[in-house]
């Protein structure tokens, strides 16, 4: 079958019945015996629901009725002249694996039902117990709509991973994923030269100095008990000939109610805490300075009035 884009698309919109309840189920129906065929239809009628059947008995007619009719499901004799089953369920799992397929026949051993549901096929029902077919057909239309919500879940996920991971590799800092304690789940870039792979399930309390190590950990625990978020600032690597200052901000990942894990984000602050020693360290020396004057004024007010008391004394 050679269709369109925009037919498979359709189809990916039409062929869940079970969310379509607006309009009849489309059965389209491949039997080479009109008796057979009659018998089927007989089966039909034990649906809880409204159906359209199409009825087609070979291959060309199959593909002209397949297109047009765009069934919701295909119920199909096993052994056709020219035209199998088999082949049948091929040309529609090829086209969309999400569409139902049930095989219908008189006789089926185990190892070709076996190959049949390896193939895609739903199920198959044979003719003298058609009395299941109706739930079988209920039942490959839901399995049908359940896989499909899940790859569409999955699809979601995968999308929302993907941009994440964009985000989070182009981002100016270095992005972590941790758990309770410290190990390192996954982080945006390597960490101070150290490839990603070598990173992960690492202790990110190996990575800052040890003097900063208990602070980072309270830090980490804190977010962990209180599911709020944090910050904290730390030393990093005391292995780096120059020493890194990083404010780190730390955030829960909620799942059901409880932190699963936490977002850990370092932004490198060395220069703003250089500036700050310095400031403190030039305040320091204006204070110390501040005294020394201090001192000296008091020296020399010592000194004067020495001086005035001997002039006076004279």
């Amino acid at each position: 079958m050679d269709f369109l884009q925009e037919d498979i698309d359709l189809y990916n919109n039409e062929y869940l019945y079970l969310n379509k309840g607006d309009q009849p189920l489309r059965i389209l129906l491949l039997e080479d015996m009109r008796s057979d065929a009659e018998l089927i239809k007989l089966q039909l009628r034990k649906l809880n629901t409204e159906y359209e059947v199409k009825h087609c008995s070979n291959k060309d007619s199959f593909f002209s009725e397949f297109e047009q009719f765009k069934p919701h499901i295909v119920l199909s004799d096993y052994n056709l002249p020219q035209f199998t089953g088999m082949d049948a369920l091929k040309s529609v799992h090829d086209f969309n694996p999400y569409i139902p397929f049930i095989i219908c026949t008189g006789s089926i051993n185990e190892e070709t039902a076996v190959a049949c549901i390896k193939a895609g096929a739903d199920d198959y029902v044979l003719k003298d117990s058609m009395g299941r077919l109706a739930s079988a057909i209920d039942n490959a239309l839901a399995s049908k709509s359940n896989l499909v919500t899940k790859n569409k879940v999955v699809a979601e996920l995968s999308a929302s991973e993907e941009n994440f991971r964009a985000l989070a590799e182009n981002a100016p800092d270095n992005i972590y994923k941790l758990d309770r304690d410290g190990i390192i789940l996954y982080v945006s870039r390597s960490v101070d030269g150290v490839p990603q792979s070598n990173v992960l399930g690492k202790s990110i309390l190996d990575f800052v100095n040890e003097h900063n190590v208990r602070k980072l950990r309270a830090a980490i625990e804190h977010t962990f008990d209180s599911k709020q978020p944090g910050t904290v600032e730390i030393e990093g690597n005391p292995n780096d000939p120059e020493s890194q200052w990083y404010l780190c901000r730390l955030g829960p990942v909620m799942i059901d109610g409880e932190v699963d894990s936490i977002v850990f984000i370092t932004g490198r602050i060395t220069e703003r805490v250089k500036a700050e020693l310095e400031t403190k360290h030039l305040n320091e020396r204006l204070q110390d300075l501040t005294r020394h004057l201090e001192n000296v004024r008091d020296e020399e007010k010592e000194r004067i009035a020495i001086e005035i008391h001997d002039q006076l004394g004279q």
